[in-house]
């Protein structure tokens, strides 16, 4: 597992997934390559500007906060 530290100096790609449901962010870490948070779409825990694509799958979400994560 990536620390915040090592993600931060890093100049490659990195995929953040975000799931409300501890065992589905569990389940998901063990099973590919990324950083996996428990969270929820309404209260992003990204810095604003972040993130160059957003992908929503059968989840609800504020569009404010979609848009203040993804980069212009």
């Amino acid at each position: 597992m990536r620390s915040i530290q090592a993600l931060r100096n890093s100049t490659s790609d990195v995929w953040i997934g975000i799931d409300i449901a501890k065992y589905a962010v569990q389940y998901a870490a063990k099973k590919t390559q990324g950083i996996f948070l428990v969270a929820n779409a309404h209260t992003i825990p990204l810095a604003d500007a972040s993130c160059d694509c957003i992908l929503s799958v059968f989840s609800p979400y504020d569009e404010k906060e979609l848009y203040r994560v993804l980069k212009p």
